[in-house]
């Protein structure tokens, strides 16, 4: 007997659109069936509550299931899914039971690249206290690319590989370095589409991946691993305990770079001022093709006018083997184990060399601008000569990474409160929050006796004061008004205010907050004041300012309570408010108007990935511009959330960043300060709350410059759409009641 049924069915169907249902439905039977018990135990154990409390548990249940289900869903199967849900629409989807749960049944439909699921759950069916929960729930489902080799499955290039913590698509240039706070052993990554530059240290940071070429000039600075397709220089006390691998040129230019396991280089490898190498190989030539040729000042040739594969001056060493298929030059240092398809210079007396060359060893040579010349002699080293010798290295493999775009249009129907200006009047919808009613009000003053109370909301258009006595989302104040609906502050100071295109929410006041939940403006945003709980989205920049703390609603939990981080130069000793109703009196929200939906995906522990973030930013324009995407978070923010920039991202005076950074530069560069931490960044990489996650998917549309096939090179994925693109699904993104 199978153990899923599709209910509805027309006659005009075909026979291959029956079979495929009858398939998809056996595929869900198999998910859902270890998932009946649990859903049966939450209807025995909520007895006592109200029928509709029993059909949303019902329902909230179901989202669970279906996710997982679709999750693990092999590509026939979803394609088969998908091909019904096509035909499908919200008033008529593909209707989907379960045998032996008649309270849950789920039906499909297809809209673009998103998969909508209404998931209902019903209680006392059949009798007067019948009641039906119907949760509306977006996934992201799209096929995947054929060309990838993989499969199209993302899964090999990115959940099995370090963590980004940094993940940039155009230029990075730090200045006040990066320090990175981790309490485990797990490796964390930087990735940049474009070149990464730093003068500062990194700290706590493990792997460097980029498009373009790296400079890394921090002192007491010491990684793991550089991939870059571009040229590596490294200057300073920076060391590298592993692996360099350039498709153009390495050059060491300092006395304390260390190179300590295998340097590899289509290009060529430098080393000088006592510079050391562990083991190199280079070819002598470099794939590179960009303008940012960090070691062209090394480049040289031989006496004969060929290539140059190494060079090592000024006492610099290669301690390991030396392979190259071009030609040597070497000064005083030392080289064990070379093998060289080409010639051998020696420009010192007190040089060290043993191996093999295909090619003729020369002494007394001087390396002048562009090549060696005045040789003297032939050397005296201890170097066989073998003109069989065949060096043939491959080439390193390319850094690729995907593009995506954000715009913040697609997610206006999922903020709980979306502001914009509309003639002048500051306009807010409220959406799915509980002890507000849906609908559109204005932000207005309340003037009862003679006092003037900013920012409520108000259902009248016309005046310039609110006349019944409404609800604030807005706090300036830590008094209450007596009398007045729970929440209602005292608020002599605005939260809110707009000027030429840009939203200011906080100014003056004590503990400023506003509601808690996912908060969306039409606009630029200058965040100020104190306390907030949210998750803000903004069509055009976002800028911080004063001591502005924001935690997303993920991070601080349903509950709120304590939070401590004490380690690795992290001290934190604070605690959250909750976001939801059952937060004890210690930790009440600010406001008791509590996001529906964030709260029930909470509440089984399910939390939607949009409130991992603390900020989002960037939109594109009915002419197909983008706007905005900048995110500058200034010295005195603490950040507990991740940021989403659609453009770029700028870290000013030191902030701290409980989460991860990604920039998707989908606008116009701001030359080359673009994505720029120009006094420092800390960034907290573990040690969350239990129901945060840095990484949560969202759906974002695939850019251009993507690439096609990944083949041996290292692959990125951006950490908030690691998912989105590559597999059938990235997550569920939104849910709301229907």
């Amino acid at each position: 007997m199978k153990k899923f049924h599709y209910l509805k069915a027309s006659k005009q169907n075909g026979i291959a659109t029956l079979l495929i249902l009858i398939l998809v439905g056996v595929s869900i039977s198999v998910a859902v069936f270890g998932s009946l018990r649990y859903i049966q135990g939450s209807q025995n154990q909520t007895t006592a509550l109200h029928a509709q409390t029993q059909a949303q548990i019902t329902a909230w249940s179901g989202v669970e299931v279906i996710y997982q289900y679709l999750k693990n869903i092999s590509s026939g199967d979803m394609a088969a899914l998908i091909t019904a849900a096509e035909s499908a629409t919200a008033t008529a989807p593909v209707e989907v039971g379960f045998d032996g749960m008649s309270a849950l049944s789920a039906g499909f439909y297809k809209d673009g690249g998103d998969l909508y699921a209404l998931i209902r759950g019903t209680t006392e069916a059949g009798t007067r206290a019948q009641s039906t929960s119907t949760v509306e729930v977006i996934y992201h489902a799209i096929a995947p690319n054929p060309n990838d080799p993989k499969g199209g499955d993302c899964a090999p290039f990115c959940s099995d590989a370090p963590p980004s913590v940094i993940t940039f698509n155009r230029d990075l240039r730090v200045s006040g370095g990066i320090v990175l706070s981790s309490s485990s052993e797990e490796d964390y990554q930087i990735n940049v589409k474009g070149v990464m530059s730093t003068s500062g240290s990194l700290v706590g940071v493990d792997i460097i991946n980029a498009t373009d070429s790296v400079f890394l000039g921090g002192a007491n600075t010491v990684l793991k691993k550089i991939h870059s397709n571009g040229d590596v220089r490294i200057d300073n006390s920076v060391t590298v305990t592993e692996r360099i691998e350039a498709r153009g040129s390495i050059c060491l230019t300092n006395g304390g770079a260390v190179s300590q396991k295998l340097a590899r280089a289509n290009g060529f490898a430098y080393a000088g001022n006592s510079a050391k190498f562990s083991a190199i190989q280079s070819k002598g030539e470099s794939l590179y093709i960009g303008e940012n040729e960090e070691c062209l000042a090394y480049l040289r040739k031989g006496e004969k006018g060929e290539k140059i594969g190494v060079w090592l001056d000024g006492n610099s060493s290669a301690d390991g083997f030396v392979q190259s298929s071009a030609s040597v030059i070497h000064d005083s240092g030392t080289i064990d184990k070379l093998k060289a398809e080409g010639d051998l210079y020696i420009t010192a007396d007190d040089s060290t060399v043993s191996g093999e060359i295909s090619g003729d060893m020369k002494e007394g040579c001087r390396v002048e601008r562009l090549r060696v010349a005045n040789c003297s002699g032939k050397a005296s080293v201890d170097v066989d000569d073998n003109e069989d010798i065949n060096v043939s290295l491959k080439d390193v493999p390319p850094v690729e990474m995907k593009t995506a775009v954000f715009n913040a249009y697609d997610y206006e129907k999922d903020a709980n409160y979306a502001f914009k200006n509309v003639n002048g009047k500051i306009e807010v919808t409220v959406r799915d929050v509980e002890g507000i009613e849906e609908g559109v009000y204005y932000i207005k003053e309340y003037k009862p006796q003679y006092n003037n109370y900013k920012d409520y909301l108000c259902k009248v258009e016309n005046g310039s004061d609110c006349k019944e006595i409404g609800k604030t989302i807005c706090k300036t104040s830590t008094s209450t008004i007596s009398g007045h609906p729970p929440g209602a502050y005292e608020n002599w100071n605005a939260c809110f205010s707009y000027s030429n295109g840009k939203w200011t929410v906080g100014g003056g006041g004590s503990q400023i907050s506003i509601a808690q939940g996912v908060v969306w403006f039409k606009g630029d945003v200058d965040l100020k004041g104190d306390e907030y709980y949210n998750t803000f989205i903004a069509t055009g920049h976002i800028v911080t300012s004063g001591s502005h703390n924001n935690v997303a609603p993920n991070f601080a939990g349903p509950k709120g309570g304590p939070y401590k981080r004490q380690s690795d130069g992290i001290s934190v000793n604070t605690a959250f408010k909750g976001i939801c109703s059952e937060a004890s009196s210690s930790y009440k929200p600010f406001f008791p108007y509590y996001p529906k939906s964030l709260c029930e995906a909470l509440s089984i522990e399910s939390p939607l990935p949009i409130a991992n973030y603390a900020y989002m930013a960037g939109s594109i324009a009915d002419d197909g511009e983008y706007v905005g995407g900048n995110i500058t978070i200034a010295s005195g923010t603490g950040v507990y959330g991740s940021v989403l920039a659609g453009n770029e991202f700028i870290g000013k005076g030191g902030p701290t960043i409980f989460g991860y950074i990604t920039a998707l530069a989908a606008g116009k560069s701001r030359g080359d300060n673009a994505n720029a931490i120009e006094e420092g960044v800390r960034i907290v990489a573990d040690g969350y709350t239990d129901y945060f996650s840095p990484t949560g998917v969202i759906d974002l549309e695939l850019g251009s410059g993507q690439a096609d096939s990944p083949g041996d090179g290292t692959y990125i994925c951006n950490s908030p759409v690691c998912l989105a693109g590559d597999a059938y699904i990235a997550t569920k993104f939104s849910a709301r009641y229907r």
